[in-house]
């Protein structure tokens, strides 16, 4: 009866034990895959962020969050960031979250999945840098990797989006990197100040009723009554029919991020103008672009921000404020294919 007993009790207790080391096992085997880990990245609040630097190789952009709640670039002299990018940005950056990290996570792996902040052999390529600060310290500090993450599933499929990519937290000392994958893609920003430039863009192009551009070389008018009419042809011939397709991208362009970056006109060197275009909306406001070729950036085109209103509706001036709000002084340079749409007729002509 006692044999009984025992074996009763030590068969039970074995297959336990058995089942106990199975489970530690497959713990371990499922951490080396890389399960979530949720405490990789300390939560913080939306409004504690003061300061943003991004980094990749040599180039460098350093966001600051001045008392009168702006965003600026130091590297541009502190002129205006685009604040919805910033917080976009901030807000993507807040909600990251890990899906599992790399195991090993050596530097050889780091290296491999390019998330280590710096190489020093040059064949090996480091990850996009961001480090956000608060009051009391850093908030994030992240490396992200120049590849991405696909689903072994969907590797070879066509149209499919990546699954995530690869970043990791740099650890204090900053010489080791924790690997993790992370959902977000995060792949519109980057460490180049111009990125990051609050431009002159035309709000409501719906409401434009002239559009006119002139040049040495010609000149071309559209215009309307009113937005709910269809442009016509003004300048140079009445005939010619206004291509909607056309009209569509200069609007398009217009009305979103034309040029890429902001130099000082007076570190410019000679300005030569090669054209102008001013459009006028139904309230009367007009807003105007002088373009320039330029000693210094010959391979572009810079154009100088202005514009008038003469009425005495507060909503039109506060949208003529945010078009030339600090622009005195500036050149926004526009790549040369650009420019060439911009002083296409719509018209055809």
């Amino acid at each position: 009866m006692k044999k009984i007993f025992c074996w009763k009790i030590w068969i039970p207790a074995t297959a336990l034990l058995i089942a106990a080391f199975s489970f530690y096992k497959r713990s371990s085997a499922d951490m080396e895959a890389g399960f979530p880990v949720k405490s990789l990245l300390p939560a913080y609040s939306a409004g504690e962020p003061e300061k943003i630097i991004l980094s990749w190789k040599d180039t460098r952009t350093t966001l600051l969050f001045t008392e009168t709640k702006e965003w600026r670039i130091r590297e541009r002299e502190n002129h205006l960031a685009d604040t919805a990018t910033v917080a976009e940005f901030l807000e993507s950056i807040r909600k990251l979250r890990p899906l599992r990290r790399a195991v090993p996570d050596d530097r050889a792996t780091c290296s491999r999945l390019r998330v280590n902040p710096e190489e020093s052999e040059p064949e090996k390529i480091p990850g996009l840098r961001v480090r956000i600060y608060g009051k009391k310290g850093i908030l994030r500090d992240l490396t992200f990797g120049i590849g991405y993450y696909q689903n072994p599933a969907d590797r070879g499929k066509k149209d499919v989006m990546p699954d995530g990519r690869w970043a990791g937290v740099v650890l204090e000392d900053g010489q080791k990197v924790i690997p993790f994958l992370s959902s977000s893609v995060l792949e519109e920003y980057h460490p180049v100040p111009g990125r990051w430039i609050d431009f002159p863009v035309f709000e409501n192009p719906g409401q434009l009723v002239r559009i006119h551009f002139s040049a040495n070389s010609g000149e071309w008018m559209i215009a309307r009554l009113s937005p709910a009419e269809h442009f016509s042809a003004v300048i140079p011939s009445e005939k010619s029919m206004v291509s909607q397709q056309k009209l569509s991208v200069l609007l398009s362009l217009l009305s979103k991020r034309y040029p890429f970056e902001v130099v000082r006109e007076d570190s410019a060197g000679e300005l030569v103008q090669i054209g102008s275009l001013l459009t006028v909306d139904k309230s009367g406001m007009n807003r105007k672009l002088t373009f320039f070729t330029t000693e210094k950036y010959p391979e572009t085109v810079c154009c100088r921000v202005s514009g008038e209103y003469k009425g005495s509706d507060p909503a039109v001036r506060k949208s003529l404020e945010r078009f030339l709000k600090e622009r005195a002084g500036w050149l926004y340079v526009i790549p040369e294919k650009l420019y060439e749409t911009i002083k296409t007729n719509p018209a055809g002509v």
